[in-house]
């Protein structure tokens, strides 16, 4: 699994709730297409220099695509190498207060960036899932 973390600005912190909390599918539209990037991904959003939570990936659409209205009411067009990311609607959201906030992460400070990132950190139940792969047992 290939997850990306993209910064939103403050200013948007509102719209970026309004895609967590939405019943219909929401989209985020990228310039650039990560390589590694498909369906059941993640994507994680930082604003304010914390985490504030991540979305899973129903579909990858490559560019170039029109606009198209979203639950921020709108999603702008995507360029030929880039992407737009479906989302599930917000069952599959995962909200930083719902996964523990700084439970797990206390230190977890980022500085907004430009573009995305691949995710670079585990959260616990990998590490955990990681640690019974070692041991060979069966995760279904």
């Amino acid at each position: 699994m290939t997850d990306i973390v993209v910064t939103v600005p403050k200013r948007k912190i509102h719209d970026l709730y309004m895609k967590f909390e939405s019943p219909h599918r929401a989209f985020w539209s990228m310039g650039r297409k990560p390589k590694r990037i498909s369906r059941h991904d993640w994507i994680w959003f930082v604003c304010g220099g914390r985490l504030r939570g991540g979305l899973e990936i129903r579909e990858v659409e490559d560019g170039p695509l029109d606009p198209l209205s979203d639950a921020e009411g709108h999603n702008p067009s995507v360029p030929a190498g880039g992407c737009r990311l479906q989302f599930y609607d917000s069952q599959s959201a995962k909200v930083l207060t719902e996964i523990g906030d700084e439970k797990y992460f206390p230190s977890l400070r980022i500085k907004g960036f430009r573009g995305f990132r691949y995710k670079w950190w585990e959260w616990p139940w990998e590490q955990e899932d990681s640690e019974l792969g070692e041991k060979g047992e069966n995760h279904e």
